[in-house]
């Protein structure tokens, strides 16, 4: 209380114009300390505030245009379910492999000279069944071939081939590929 008497009479001894600079100062620092201990933090809250909003609407739009394509994922799955079998035995998938290359082999016209069943790779989730193969046929029926392997509902694909000609005299080409089998695990 004696404090606060002494500061008005101090104000009080001041001339008016001091008076006007003294409550101009006390009004500018009072602004300042409202500015730095109230309205500073709470438009810092509100902008940490406005950011999280900003980054939650972002992960809720991602999630709403991925659920938008849920029942596309699911068609597409059901497309690709007659690929997720249960894995034969090694004999088993060679045996079916060679099978289904042979059969290709006939529908097109190529002669097969010599197939063997060669190395399994193991990939992530997945496993390959390779198949060497040694053929000859007109150009226009191994591609024909390589067609049918590539677009086999099997998952086959050719990995390797190397083409030369049977002879100078004959248009046949000799062909030795390695064929892949993908086997998906059905989990």
């Amino acid at each position: 209380m004696i404090k606060l008497n002494a500061l008005i009479g101090f104000v009080k001894k001041l001339s008016k114009r001091e008076r006007i600079v003294f409550y101009s100062a006390v009004a500018v620092v009072s602004l300042m300390l409202l500015d730095r201990l109230v309205v500073g933090p709470v438009f810092g809250k509100l902008k940490s505030l406005d950011e999280q909003i900003a980054a939650t609407t972002e992960g809720i739009n991602r999630d709403v245009r991925i659920l938008a394509q849920k029942d596309r994922i699911a068609l597409q799955l059901t497309a690709y379910k007659g690929m997720l079998v249960p894995e034969g035995t090694k004999e088993e998938e060679f045996s079916d492999l060679m099978k289904e290359v042979e059969t290709l082999a006939n529908k097109n016209g190529v002669s097969l000279l010599d197939m063997k069943p060669g190395d399994i790779r193991v990939l992530e989730g997945a496993k390959q069944y390779l198949v060497s193969l040694n053929c000859e046929a007109p150009f226009n029926k191994l591609v024909d071939f390589l067609y049918g392997i590539e677009s086999s509902k099997k998952m086959l694909k050719t990995d390797r081939f190397q083409l030369s000609l049977k002879s100078k005299q004959d248009p046949s080409i000799k062909c030795s590929i390695t064929i892949v089998k993908i086997i998906l695990p059905n989990s």
